[in-house]
């Protein structure tokens, strides 16, 4: 059985490119949102194993969700994306609870050594 994964991310163009990708890689993607009432919301309906989340979302922002998320389970496989890459800040967000960090733009390199770090 394939993990199973939730995008979440503002920008429709990058919730298809990260499906594509894993897709390609035998994984299932769960569930789709674009700001983090969604996100929450199909977390706790549909239970991924893996959510992909962005920090900039647009009606709080990704940390939010992954702070809801990690109340309601705290071993979620969280993995963040960020347009960011200051090392000082992707810190901030491991501390926070998240497995791993993607700085973007997102590529099929970047998000499969996401996974493989869970």
């Amino acid at each position: 059985m394939s993990e199973r994964i939730m995008i979440c991310d503002s920008l429709a163009d990058v919730r298809a490119k990260a499906r594509k990708i894993l897709i390609k890689n035998g994984f299932e993607v769960a569930a789709e949102a674009n700001n983090v009432h969604y996100g929450f919301e199909f977390y706790k309906e549909l239970t991924p194993d893996i959510a992909i989340i962005d920090v900039s979302l647009p009606d709080t922002d990704g940390v939010d969700l992954m702070e809801k998320i990690l109340v309601e389970n705290p071993q979620m496989n969280i993995i963040m994306m960020s347009a960011m890459g200051h090392k000082s800040f992707v810190e901030s967000l491991i501390d926070s609870g998240a497995k791993a960090v993607i700085v973007k733009p997102v590529s099929e390199k970047k998000l499969l050594e996401a996974i493989n770090k869970i």
